[in-house]
């Protein structure tokens, strides 16, 4: 008891944090600098410090702290014929879900952040990529879950096409090549010959690079589609 104490006053550095919240130890940084999450900086240029209080506040500013699924709700989901009682405690523990997603990240939200990676040159900002990881950060506790089964398969959908999309961009974008902290990157493949592509007509850069673009674009279209799913099931099923 004594020893988990001690560990919750233990101040917290950013890879402990970005462990915490499943989001990338830039993102964090990015957020301290911001003041979205507060805490404290040993000096100027050194490592960020945060304590257990500051993270929590942001966790349930955020609906990010675990829940526990009600245990009657849990419950009715064993019973085959549940009476309507049983379905208003599933309906309610599944509304009071989904309000608290789509105030995480709602479809303008993500649309927001996949309009800039449909054109050319494909932009990702990465402060209206930080709905997305709380987004899937909130579902990732087993209390987040939905209940109504088809509700459950349509959101993981959604959140396992964010998560292909987020690791795409990861391994093929990059910050513009100049000094300085950039708020964006753009989509330059590793394979590129010369580390970005050019512009050179009938290159092979440019081949590579919209073999690329395609693949961006189907798991940006991927996303759209999961998330019109997902939403028109919600809307016709509990807010009907």
């Amino acid at each position: 008891m004594g020893n988990e104490a001690s560990a919750r006053q233990k101040p917290l550095g950013v890879p402990e944090v970005a462990k915490e919240l499943n989001y990338s130890e830039k993102s964090v940084r990015e957020m301290l600098n911001r003041g979205d999450i507060k805490g404290t900086r040993i000096r100027l240029g050194g490592k960020w410090l945060v304590t257990r209080e500051n993270l929590d506040s942001y966790k349930e500013e955020h609906g990010l702290i675990q829940r526990t699924i009600p245990e009657q709700a849990e419950s009715n989901l064993q019973q085959d014929t549940p009476t309507p009682k049983q379905i208003s405690h599933v309906e309610n523990h599944d509304i009071e879900i989904f309000k608290k997603s789509n105030s995480i990240m709602s479809e303008e939200n993500l649309l927001d952040f996949l309009w800039p990676l449909d054109g050319g040159p494909s932009i990702y900002y990465y402060r209206k990529a930080e709905a997305v990881e709380r987004f899937l950060q909130f579902f990732s506790f087993v209390g987040n879950q939905y209940l109504d089964r088809e509700a459950l398969r349509l959101c993981n959908n959604l959140c396992e096409a964010l998560r292909k999309l987020e690791a795409f961009l990861c391994d093929n974008f990059r910050p513009p090549q100049r000094s300085g902290v950039s708020d964006y990157a753009r989509l330059i493949p590793g394979e590129c010959a010369h580390g970005y592509y050019s512009g050179e007509e009938d290159s092979e850069d440019e081949k590579i690079y919209w073999k690329y673009f395609d693949e961006l674009q189907e798991l940006n279209n991927t996303c759209k589609d999961c998330m019109k799913q997902y939403r028109a099931y919600i809307r016709d099923t509990l807010f009907q």
